[in-house]
């Protein structure tokens, strides 16, 4: 199994955390408004759509963030290298082979991301 650190919590910045939080208060909204319609219920999406469309929250939703790391040999050549941006990992094997890769996917590798 590939495990893949630096996702430690205390290396998340700030407007890491607050981008999740934002993501996490789309679904909400998302989920109230198909609730059938009560005004309260209305009322609260209303709330969480002005927040939502703050220009400072809308900047910070479109920004993203790009961490990148790499496994080495003993040598010092790249086996793998990483490359979070937002939530999607991209991986990158330079100059292995598909058998080489398979192969490396039966080991526990880390990655520390920057």
């Amino acid at each position: 199994m590939l495990g893949i650190t630096g996702l430690d919590p205390m290396s998340i910045s700030t407007d890491e955390q607050h981008r999740e939080t934002l993501r996490l208060l789309k679904e909400v909204h998302d989920y109230l408004y198909r609730l059938p319609a009560v005004p309260i219920t209305r009322e609260f999406c209303s709330k969480l759509a002005k927040h939502l469309d703050d220009p400072a929250n809308r900047l910070l939703q479109q920004t993203q963030t790009e961490r990148t790391g790499a496994y080495y040999t003993p040598a010092g050549t790249v086996l793998v290298k990483a490359r979070l941006q937002d939530n999607q990992l991209q991986l990158d094997f330079p100059d292995l082979s598909p058998d080489d890769v398979q192969r490396l996917f039966t080991r526990h590798i880390a990655i520390e991301l920057e």
